[in-house]
């Protein structure tokens, strides 16, 4: 009675009135080896490059609205996220405004807090075109759809388009969960569209060791096609007790292309696939990181990332990064990182290859 009473008193604590609060301050500063990157200033960058502001209004047991204010790096505050989320009968859940969709969160690496979460070759939209996301699960797993539409400025403006998606994904067991994604974008004002087929796979050996693929291939009328894989080995800090890692190795073919992000941009957030969002030669990608909680206040990671473009060594790429965190509070962590970068092609341009940050983030 007394477990149930304290839950009871925790879910009103949290939502009293049916409101819930929460966010992020992150303060961050740069410097780097040059002050040209990519036209973006990185010479002593001091910033307070985000803060959010969550806003949950428990309507009632089926209606939940989700409100997230947004600025930083000197932009006014905005809202960033309005979605409301609806739970309707036979537990299919709606969500409709601007809301985060993400469908492959489990095949990208990133540091402690998630700022590096540029890992995804398709997804990971936040947010998502204004749109309508319906989610029905089922005993083995569970299918998703969604219709977006992005509102261009004019006759002429290429980012008019409607997108559509859906995913259905098996949970077989414990230890293997397998899902076919679908993902196109039709453009209103031309005619050329452009689709993402993609598979995923996950094998969980036990609780501490996985093993984890994807297969993606496209469909375009106004550029190059290409696929793409990854492989991925994941073993956790309780099996090898001193640090858990991460490898990765992922083959793309020329012309594939990165419709959402630079997938592979960490600390100084652009990697060569940065420059036009695909590369014209196939290429190889190597990624591993390491992650270590040596206690409560203490964390570090380090990663490492190959690029390999074949019969364009000029976009040959290497990326060292090294972190540390220290725990002030549960809410408040200091982190002090190292980001290098070798390639040819930023010594030609003359764009910064080293990078010492520091920052801040506070929770609340």
């Amino acid at each position: 009675k007394v477990d149930k009473l304290d839950a009871r008193v925790a879910v009103l604590e949290e939502r009293i009135g049916g409101w819930k609060f929460s966010g992020n301050f992150r303060f961050t500063a740069k410097w780097a080896d040059d002050d040209n990157f990519y036209g973006v200033d990185q010479d002593s960058n001091w910033s307070v490059d985000r803060f959010r502001w969550n806003i949950v209004k428990y309507v009632d047991d089926k209606v939940t609205l989700n409100v997230r204010l947004q600025g930083g790096g000197g932009d006014a505050l905005k809202v960033a996220r309005a979605y409301a989320t609806v739970k309707f009968p036979w537990d299919v859940t709606m969500n409709f405004g601007r809301f985060p969709l993400d469908w492959e969160g489990d095949f990208y690496a990133t540091d402690f807090a998630g700022y590096m979460m540029n890992d995804a070759y398709v997804t990971d939209y936040d947010p998502l075109a204004t749109a309508v996301w319906f989610n029905k699960p089922f005993e083995m797993g569970n299918f998703e759809m969604f219709v977006a539409h992005n509102e261009g400025s004019g006759d002429d403006d290429d980012s008019d388009y409607y997108q559509y998606g859906a995913r259905l994904a098996f949970n077989m067991n414990e230890n293997l969960s397998l899902a076919a994604n679908y993902v196109k974008y039709d453009y209103t004002n031309w005619d050329d569209d452009f689709s993402t087929l993609w598979g995923d796979l996950i094998v969980n050996f036990n609780e501490n060791i996985a093993f984890k693929a994807q297969y993606f291939t496209q469909d375009s009328d106004w550029f190059i096609e290409g696929d793409a894989w990854k492989a991925i080995l994941q073993i956790s800090q309780d099996a090898l007790k001193f640090t858990d890692l991460w490898l990765e190795y992922a083959q793309i073919d020329a012309g594939f292309y990165f419709a959402n992000a630079d997938p592979y941009a960490w600390a100084m957030n652009r990697s060569v696939y940065g420059v036009d969002g695909y590369l014209f030669w196939d290429s190889t990608v190597m990624t591993i990181v390491a992650k270590q909680k040596w206690n409560d206040q203490w964390w570090t990671y380090v990663r490492y990332m190959n690029v390999d473009v074949d019969g364009a060594d000029m976009f040959d790429y290497s990326n060292y990064t090294a972190s540390v965190r220290y725990n002030y509070t549960p809410n408040l962590w200091f982190e002090l990182g190292y980001d290098k970068i070798d390639s040819d092609l930023f010594d030609m341009a003359d764009w910064a290859e080293d990078m010492v940050w520091f920052r801040t983030t506070v929770n609340f």
